[in-house]
């Protein structure tokens, strides 16, 4: 399962974005794939989280829709750490932030893949 955390915005154009590239990590990678906003949008990432737990996930990849670390990141850490607390059999892995990068898609499906791998190697 993969989640997407974006910061959140008012504007229409970049809430597509995140629809489209939720899509796309969907039908490149097979798995259910979803996102949650740190503010201005909704579902915000602590109702995404739980949504998430209600569907008796095992494994959770959260891949951070932000170009660099920084207060957002952080508050990204803190509520995954707050979520492992209520839900410690989940397994939990956060991407880091992955920069401007025209091949946007591409740039988090590759991140979403090797956290993957990680998990099945060890």
């Amino acid at each position: 399962r993969i989640i997407l955390v974006a910061a959140g915005s008012i504007a229409l154009a970049n809430r597509e974005t995140v629809e489209r590239l939720v899509a796309e990590i969907q039908k490149r990678t097979g798995l259910s794939t979803s996102y949650g906003y740190l503010d201005q949008g909704e579902p915000l990432i602590d109702v995404a989280l739980v949504h998430v737990a209600k569907e008796d996930t095992k494994r959770l990849v959260v891949l951070p829709c932000l170009l660099f670390r920084g207060v957002y990141l952080r508050s990204v850490q803190r509520t995954i750490e707050g979520f492992h607390m209520s839900y410690p059999d989940i397994e939990v892995t956060l991407g880091e932030p992955f920069g401007l990068d025209p091949r946007l898609a591409v740039v988090v499906e590759q991140a979403a893949l090797q956290l993957l791998s990680k998990g099945n190697s060890g």
